[in-house]
C-alpha cells in the first residue's frame, strides 16, 4: 500500500517541481531579454547623444579653421572675436586654440615674435622644448584667463 502510495505523490511532486523549474528557466530567460533590450536602447541612445555632440564640436573646430586659416594674419584679438561666437553656442567646449605646426627652422623667427615652445619635464613644470623636427605649440588659446599657462606649451611634445 505504501507503494502505491509513493508514486501516487511522488509522480505529481516531481510532475509540479518540472513545470515549476521549467516556468522559472522561462521567465528569468524572458527577464534576461527584457534588460538586455532595455540596456541596447539605452546604449543607442547614449551612442547617438554622444556622436551628436562630437559631431556638433568638430563642426565648431572646422569653422573656426575655415575663417583663420584664410586670413593672412591672425592675432590673439583677431582670435578672441572668431572662436567668441562658437564657444557661447557650444557650452560643452571649454576652451578653443589654435596650435600652427612650426618647423625647427622656424623656431627661431616663431619665438623672436614673442612666443616661447615649452614641453613639461619630467616632474611636470614647464621647460623649453626640446629640439625637435617640428612643434605643434599653442598659439592662441580662449577663454584665455582660464587656460593661459598653455600659451607656447608643444602639444606635440606630449606622448600619445
Amino acid at each position: 500500500a505504501w507503494r502505491r502510495r509513493r508514486f501516487s505523490v511522488t509522480i505529481p511532486l516531481v510532475a509540479t517541481l518540472a513545470v515549476v523549474v521549467l516556468l522559472f528557466l522561462f521567465a528569468s530567460r524572458r527577464e534576461e531579454e527584457l534588460i538586455r533590450g532595455a540596456f541596447d536602447e539605452q546604449a543607442q541612445e547614449l551612442t547617438a547623444a554622444i556622436r551628436a555632440s562630437c559631431e556638433a564640436h568638430l563642426e565648431a573646430l572646422h569653422a573656426v579653421t575655415l575663417v583663420v586659416s584664410n586670413l593672412p594674419a591672425v592675432d590673439a584679438d583677431l582670435f578672441h572675436s572668431i572662436v567668441v561666437g562658437e564657444l557661447g553656442h557650444r557650452p560643452g567646449i571649454q576652451a578653443l586654440s589654435w596650435n600652427p605646426v612650426v618647423r625647427h627652422a622656424g623656431r627661431v623667427a616663431f619665438e623672436r615674435a614673442g612666443a616661447r615652445i615649452t614641453e613639461r619635464d619630467a616632474q611636470g613644470r614647464l621647460r623649453p622644448s626640446a629640439v625637435r623636427e617640428e612643434y605643434v605649440p599653442v598659439l592662441f588659446v580662449e577663454p584665455q584667463a582660464t587656460d593661459a599657462r598653455a600659451l607656447g606649451f608643444d602639444v606635440a611634445s606630449e606622448p600619445t
